[in-house]
């Protein structure tokens, strides 16, 4: 569906965020650094992209008689990403950005399995501020003293 060129754009090339699942939805694919990453989630793939980067929205392929159209009758439009180099973030990627440490390991059958157990896990360093202020919260109630939260970065829930 998305187009690798395979050519090399030089270390000094850009380097874009791409979503390559959900190819249907609204909004470009291609992301900038400066705007906030989306969640990390079981349902969305993201990968890299390097040098000329465009997105064109295209009418879906029809090759009648392949496995798994879903819908023969959509007339959908998909996003179609080509880069000169273009890949998906490893599980290892996608860890960092849950704040797992590089030696947690994770076992599964296959990458999807992986991914899944990242994707639906709490951010280990939100799970930790969260279990501290927990903590402090309830031991500032039970010796009825004000609760100062625990860390000097701010959580944002919302």
């Amino acid at each position: 569906m998305h187009v690798d060129r395979g050519v090399d754009p030089g270390a000094a090339a850009p380097i874009k965020v791409v979503r390559f699942s959900r190819t249907a939805s609204d909004g470009n694919p291609i992301r900038d650094w400066d705007r906030s990453f989306p969640a990390v989630d079981t349902a969305t793939v993201w990968g890299l992209a390097r040098g000329r980067v465009s997105a064109d929205r295209e009418p879906r392929s029809r090759c009648h008689g392949a496995k798994f159209i879903r819908n023969q009758n959509s007339d959908v439009t998909l996003w179609r990403i080509r880069a000169d180099r273009l890949r998906s973030l490893t599980h290892r990627e996608y860890a960092r950005l849950q704040t797992f440490p590089d030696s947690w390991e994770f076992v599964g059958n296959n990458k999807r399995d992986i991914q899944l157990q990242i994707g639906n896990a709490v951010p280990v360093r939100f799970a930790e501020h969260l279990g501290h202020n927990i903590r402090g919260a309830l031991e500032a109630l039970n010796n009825n003293k004000s609760f100062t939260p625990h860390g000097n970065t701010p959580l944002r829930l919302f």
